[in-house]
């Protein structure tokens, strides 16, 4: 019996050793999720609230015009360290500056923020999900208010006024630890 416990043992050490081994060299495997898990009310009409749940890893925040790729705006790997709990992230307009803010909810020292600013004479910013899931919401700047009124009444027909506004979608996602 006793030999039969310590087989058992052995198992469960080289078992365990094979686990955190694998955990070291392919961390993202292992719950390096974020998710964005809820929408916060938001504080007032310019501004909304993300809640991130955050699962030992680190998200960013995207941005697409109609026309590229998604560009990296703003990520939390700088702040993270050891940290793991959930983020907030606050999308609203400053003026005319389109603000993105991300910030830890228990620590207040840990945030960043980013700002893109447009000389056209109007911006809002318009809280919209799309269909794939990562992008929660788009910046208008333009020089045409009936722009902005048209796409805060349908934000699918935003990509028709490309020409005429700019037009900026913010996703948040998990990203590579590379």
């Amino acid at each position: 019996m006793k030999k039969w416990l310590g087989w058992l043992a052995c198992l469960l050490i080289v078992g365990l050793f094979i686990y955190g081994g694998m955990r070291w060299v392919f961390p993202d495997m292992f719950g390096n999720k974020s998710t964005l898990s809820a929408y916060v009310e938001a504080t007032d009409d310019t501004q909304t609230t993300f809640l991130v749940k955050e699962a030992a890893g680190t998200f960013q925040v995207t941005t697409r015009t109609p026309d590229e790729e998604k560009t990296t705006w703003l990520s939390n790997a700088e702040l993270v360290n050891d940290y793991t709990g959930d983020w907030t992230v606050t999308f609203g307009l400053k003026g005319k500056g389109q603000d993105g803010v991300v910030e830890s909810t228990k620590m207040d020292d840990l945030s960043v923020g980013g700002t893109v600013t447009s000389d056209l004479a109007y911006a809002a910013y318009i809280p919209y999900a799309t269909a794939n899931g990562n992008e929660v919401g788009l910046f208008v700047a333009t020089d045409d208010q009936a722009i902005i009124k048209a796409i805060q009444k349908d934000p699918q027909s935003a990509e028709e006024y490309k020409e005429k506004a700019e037009i900026r979608y913010i996703g948040i996602e998990t990203a590579s630890n590379d």
